[in-house]
């Protein structure tokens, strides 16, 4: 079995603060790997019949997350209402469909309570079982106040 990257149509995902959000596609590449935050979970896979992770199955996962995610920012924003900016996190996500690391890629707002946040909730989600040995993704979250 393999290992693979995935260099789809990641999420972008908008979060405004107090308001409902959208949902928009981006494309981005790559990027090196660097372990920040390991799980042991020893989960049930969420489904069996997935054979590969696509982009859509990846995408369903992260928006059934959404809430958590707006939860953080949320929590975040009521101590600095000016909070706003692009998170860029990546996860790996290994044959059962659990996280086994999860990291933060790129900081664009400066607040390591919502990082802190945004990676705990990602550790602890759950993906179909698939057939390559790990698969890798980046997800890029932009955050802003409701103006």
């Amino acid at each position: 079995m393999r290992s693979s990257s995935i260099a789809l149509a990641t999420l972008f995902l908008t979060f405004t603060g107090c308001a409902s959000s959208q949902v928009n596609s981006v494309d981005a590449a790559p990027k090196a790997k660097v372990d920040t935050v390991q799980t042991t979970s020893s989960a049930t896979p969420t489904t069996t019949d997935v054979t590969e992770l696509t982009s859509e199955v990846i995408q369903a996962v992260v928006k059934s997350h959404f809430e958590e995610l707006q939860a953080c920012y949320e929590s975040t924003l009521a101590s600095n209402n000016a909070l706003a900016g692009i998170v860029e996190l990546e996860l790996t996500i290994v044959k059962d469909g659990s996280i086994e690391k999860g990291r933060l890629l790129k900081d664009g707002i400066g607040s390591a309570e919502l990082n802190l946040c945004l990676v705990k909730k990602m550790v602890d989600w759950k993906f179909p079982a698939h057939t390559d040995e790990s698969v890798t993704i980046e997800f890029p979250f932009a955050f802003s106040p409701k103006r």
